[in-house]
């Protein structure tokens, strides 16, 4: 039988591993990130951060002006696969978490999860990177305060359902998020033109 530290360790290790991401985010701006393979939760949640600095830096990439039309369209379809690898990232770290949750075996009924840790982790991880931008851009300060009051909320709310979780207080459900746009094998020929009536609707 688990002994309560023994429980309380990937709370603790999870918790740890978000708190570091502003560290981890100054550092990766300095030097190229390197990521061994690891199929701990640690190293899928570090993973996910990894996942999501490139993802920032990809779009501000897209959206620069100097760039080719072909330059940018490389961008948007590697835009489309980080967004795939992060919600396989995201289920990935539900996954293994429902591995370490002990079972609720009192009989009593007990509330589940909807918004779960890895949604809350990965929201955590794209704030420490408007964080960390926001606070190198001047004139932004008050805007930075209330991202700081935010991630404070946030993290709260991840730490809360962690320790509910592993005291038998809610059930853990992986949400599968089956993004068509870069899973489906069909030509969506619909939409080929949704961005002239699209313009249209949004103009009334």
């Amino acid at each position: 039988m688990s002994s309560v530290r023994d429980v309380q360790s990937p709370v603790d290790s999870v918790l740890d591993l978000v708190g570091g991401f502003d560290a981890v985010s100054a550092q990766w701006h300095e030097s190229r990130p390197s990521q061994t393979p690891d199929g701990s939760l640690a190293g899928t949640v570090t993973r996910l951060h990894l996942v999501n600095f490139s993802l920032w830096h990809c779009e501000d990439r897209a959206r620069r002006t100097d760039l080719s039309d072909a330059d940018v369209v490389r961008c948007k379809r590697e835009v489309d696969r980080l967004n795939a690898r992060r919600n396989r990232e995201m289920e990935r770290i539900d996954e293994q978490l429902i591995t370490l949750v002990p079972e609720v075996t009192t009989g009593e009924r007990v509330d589940e999860q909807f918004e779960t840790p890895g949604m809350l982790i990965d929201r955590l991880s794209i704030m420490s990177l408007r964080l960390y931008h926001t606070a190198r851009t001047p004139g932004l300060g008050e805007r930075l305060q209330l991202l700081e009051t935010q991630r404070r909320d946030l993290a709260a709310v991840l730490d809360q359902l962690l320790h509910d979780l592993f005291a038998g207080r809610r059930r853990l459900k992986v949400y599968r998020q089956f993004k068509i746009a870069t899973s489906a094998p069909w030509d969506c020929g619909v939409w080929q033109d949704a961005h002239e009536w699209a313009a249209g609707a949004l103009a009334e």
